[in-house]
């Protein structure tokens, strides 16, 4: 199992034993709840983006737990005093309390966000450059420069609206030891920047070690899966790693409907961010080669022409048998779609999820759910015995051309595959502020939703909130929140309470400098005439004003 591990990285360059690649993180799209114009838009980017990404080429969705130390650096950045690097916390003290005690809240809740990771194959034969960063070829930096080229001309062509970003050589380790043991792995996604620079031996990869339906543990010497349930595979490290058993279930999705999916609801790989629950993770791939329009047209008439050759062979048979009539509808409107345009081509995605969990128990219920989920949408997604340790390979660059991704792969086109949107961002809120909530527009990837109300009119937008809903929803609680952190960000607040039971007022009571008017029995004088007191020179101000204004006013009647 050695040769699945990486070889050597350098930068974000991954060096396996079947080639050379290029990792890459990206950034999704907003589409949900948004207009029907803006999910068109969203389909066309990822039209292009299939159209500019080389034969290949793999994009996984992968569940990253938020670190709650992360989310109180946004929290604390949301302090003018604290934004400039090396600022005192003299000024902040009480937003630093304020976020800390913030911090063990957020962790509680186990915040998930789902990430994008992009491998570009750049060379088959990795030899050379195995020889160049070993120090065997006196090209080493010309070599080197090489393949980066290669790689920032291939990452150029592709859309800005997914700001491609590369993974850094810290990611790549994290990438390798999350896929190895999925469910099992809880470290967050490292923030190192990329260094280009940066290596990391084979040494640093330790390898993973396969047990179909655990057999091994469960002393099972024929027949490891005996049922449904037993369809899945144990992936266990060395004892000196550390990392506890991972089990996963590899389930491909190997049909669609022929009429294809309901469109703007074809967003497939959101069912599984729905699904996700805390002791579980769903992670998806998708491995796409490409041919040309003609290449793709070509193959899809040589199917029409073997299915009409079966329909006449059948005889009156075939008149029973509507399949063949499906196929053959299919088949034609699917060369039409070929011809259309110069910038079509053909693709062929093998699409494969991931169902990871600490026991096969909690991963036999959650592949029940996705696998009826799908159902749903008559999209095939079945159990393959005997093949999960080959088709975990798909999710390993690298390994992916042993994971007979041939037997799942579905012809279609760029402008077809694009209405699946798998890269969609699901973030709300601003990138600092104060706690409004948890996102649950995905509700097994829950996301912490801040705010930043006060710094709204720098960024010239209206600073307004309407927080509405059925009684005792919450309403109140969140308001009383957001009041605490801005008093704590030392904002001043008045408060508009016309309600009876005065829970403001009981709420924050142990507020500095708190004044409470309760106009229906003040306790306090607000009469005018007793504020300001008897003073002449005050009176002949009013009496001149006045008079000014009537002669102005007289002036323009005039």
């Amino acid at each position: 199992m050695d040769s699945l591990a990486l070889q050597l990285v350098v930068g974000n360059l991954r060096v396996t034993a079947a080639g050379i690649y290029a990792d890459y993180l990206l950034s999704g799209l907003p589409f949900i709840f948004l207009s029907e114009d803006w999910q068109n838009s969203v389909a066309a980017h990822h039209a292009e983006l299939w159209r500019s990404l080389p034969s290949g080429s793999s994009i996984s969705g992968l569940t990253v737990p938020v670190p709650a130390r992360a989310v109180a650096r946004r929290l604390l950045h949301t302090h003018p005093a604290l934004r400039e690097p090396g600022a005192g916390t003299a000024a902040a003290g009480e937003w630093v309390r304020h976020c800390r005690m913030w911090e063990p809240a957020i962790a509680a809740h186990r915040p998930r966000r789902r990430i994008y990771w992009l491998s570009l194959p750049l060379e088959t034969d990795h030899r050379r450059l195995l020889d160049t960063v070993v120090g065997r070829d006196k090209d080493t930096d010309a070599a080197l420069a090489g393949y980066r080229a290669r790689a920032a001309e291939l990452i150029g062509a592709l859309p800005g609206v997914f700001f491609p970003k590369p993974a850094s050589a810290e990611q790549i380790w994290w990438h390798w030891n999350y896929t190895a043991s999925r469910g099992a792995w809880h470290h967050p996604l490292p923030s190192e920047p990329h260094d280009p620079h940066a290596s990391l031996p084979a040494s640093a990869f330790t390898p993973v070690h396969f047990d179909a339906a655990a057999a091994r543990l469960r002393g099972r010497r024929w027949r490891a899966a005996r049922a449904e349930a037993d369809v899945f595979v144990r992936a266990y490290r060395d004892a000196d790693d550390g990392v506890p058993d991972s089990y996963q279930a590899l389930i491909p999705l190997d049909s669609f409907p022929d009429t294809g999916i309901a469109w703007p609801r074809s967003t497939l790989f959101k069912v599984l961010d729905d699904l996700t629950a805390p002791d579980t993770t769903l992670d998806w791939t998708i491995n796409t080669t490409f041919t040309s329009a003609e290449s793709a047209v070509s193959t899809a008439q040589n199917v029409i022409t073997n299915i009409r050759d079966q329909y006449r062979q059948r005889g009156r048979h075939a008149d029973s048998d509507d399949e063949l009539v499906r196929k053959l509808a299919s088949g034609k409107e699917l060369a039409s779609e070929l011809k259309r345009g110069s910038a079509e081509r053909g693709a062929n995605p093998s699409i494969v999820v991931a169902v990871g969990a600490a026991d096969p128990q909690t991963v036999d219920s959650a592949v029940a759910q996705v696998i009826r989920a799908y159902r749903r949408q008559n999209i095939g997604a079945r159990r393959w015995r005997g093949s999960q340790p080959t088709l975990w390979k798909a999710f390993n660059p690298g390994t992916e051309r042993a994971a007979a991704l041939g037997e799942f792969r579905n012809p279609t086109t760029t402008e077809r595959f694009a209405k699946f949107v798998p890269l969609l961002a699901s973030r709300l809120g601003n990138a600092a502020g104060v706690p409004l909530g948890m996102n649950l527009t995905s509700p097994g990837l829950r996301d912490v939703v801040l705010l930043d109300l006060l710094g709204a009119p720098g960024r010239e937008n209206p600073a307004n909130l309407v927080i509405c809903g059925s009684p005792g929803r919450g309403k109140s609680h969140i308001g009383k929140l957001l009041i605490r952190s801005w008093l704590a960000l030392g904002a001043g607040v008045h408060i508009f309470d016309p309600g009876e039971p005065r829970e403001h007022q009981r709420a924050l009571a142990d507020v500095d400098d708190l004044a409470v008017i309760d106009l229906t029995d003040p306790g306090m004088c607000i009469d005018p005439l007793r504020v300001f007191s008897y003073d002449p020179t005050w009176l002949n101000l009013v009496h001149t004003v006045g008079a000014d204004l009537d002669e102005r006013v007289a002036d323009v009647v005039g």
